[in-house]
């Protein structure tokens, strides 16, 4: 695996999400966005992982580098607004 290769990245975080590693996935996503900034998915990916971990400032930055980067993918605006409604604490509001 070269470090530099962002999709294969990507990937090992997507692997890493589904065997239930999420900081490992979301460290995965931060490295390949890190070797290409304009991931889109990776992106995507990593702000879903963010937000399944809690981190709720970092998830929203990463889905709106998606939305900077793929402005038509709808799922990134859904995805951030559904995930940060249904994830955040009540009294955070």
């Amino acid at each position: 695996l070269l470090p530099e290769y962002a999709a294969a990245h990507n990937n090992l975080g997507t692997v890493s999400q589904r065997l239930g590693k999420p900081e490992q996935a979301r460290d995965q996503f931060q490295t390949a966005v890190k070797w290409d900034p304009e991931h889109w998915q990776a992106w995507f990916n990593l702000g879903q992982a963010q937000a399944g971990l809690g981190e709720y400032a970092a998830s929203e930055a990463a889905f709106l580098e998606v939305t900077r980067i793929q402005p038509e993918f709808e799922p990134a605006r859904a995805g951030f607004s559904l995930k940060w409604i249904a994830l955040r604490p009540l009294d955070s509001f």
